[in-house]
């Protein structure tokens, strides 16, 4: 469900979740109740219009930030955010090649930080929860395997949020036995030709699918072949276009 503009507070058994186009880059607002939590914060370079998106949905705190991992065009925006609402945790997933990255970033905007592991949830006052799916194992090559995966059921519908997950994590999540069922799917590594197989996107079985990236910058995301593997699901690509395409 999608909150109405300058509305921060919503009953206590309604949620928003709001995808903010930052380019290439995620930032996913999630409004549970009086409650508001991110997940992802953009690159630096699209601070201002993550801050304008939020001010648009009446957002005076963050209750939460998640990080899921330490990429530039995930964490970049988190002191612009930091400079304008108090924040009142940052998580990050328990494992990372570069774990040191986000322990900095926490320490220099004054925010304590909670590493999660896969089962470990963080409930909102309103009773959702957010449960911690992944990364169940580490990747020595690539953090994008290593991004936090979160399934959240609120407002009615259930949303997988994958963070930059690439193929070894999405088998990792299925070898695994979790429910990865969702009405919502976010899709992982911006709709690069490397995340999404037909045998996630099957199991997944989302009735939406969500890309956020540049195709200025990545041309080869929002890649047809995830379109086609997400096949039924109404794909929803928030992007800036290559003039030629």
């Amino acid at each position: 469900t999608q909150a109405p503009d300058n509305s921060a507070a919503l009953p206590e058994d309604e949620a928003a979740v709001t995808a903010v186009n930052v380019g290439y880059g995620d930032a996913i607002l999630i409004q549970l109740g009086g409650q508001s939590f991110l997940v992802d914060t953009g690159a630096k370079k699209a601070g201002d219009k993550l801050l304008r998106a939020l001010a648009a949905r009446g957002v005076e705190r963050l209750d939460g930030v998640f990080l899921t991992h330490p990429h530039n065009d995930h964490i970049g925006g988190l002191k612009a955010l930091a400079q304008r609402y108090e924040i009142g945790m940052i998580y990050a997933p328990a494992i990372a090649l570069d774990m040191g990255k986000t322990d900095k970033l926490a320490a220099d905007v004054g925010v304590s930080l909670k590493r999660l592991s896969a089962v470990d949830k963080v409930t909102a006052d309103s009773g959702a929860v957010f449960e911690v799916l992944g990364p169940l194992e580490l990747n020595g090559e690539d953090d994008n395997d290593n991004s936090l995966v979160l399934r959240l059921s609120a407002g009615g519908l259930t949303w997988l949020l994958t963070g930059d997950m690439q193929f070894a994590g999405e088998t990792s999540l299925m070898r695994s036995g979790a429910d990865l069922k969702a009405d919502v799917l976010k899709v992982g590594n911006h709709g690069n030709p490397d995340a999404t197989s037909d045998e996630f996107a099957r199991a997944v079985s989302p009735s939406v699918a969500v890309i956020s990236t540049s195709t200025e910058e990545d041309s080869d995301s929002a890649n047809p072949c995830v379109i086609s593997a997400l096949r039924g699901a109404d794909v929803r690509a928030l992007r800036r276009r290559l003039e030629h395409r």
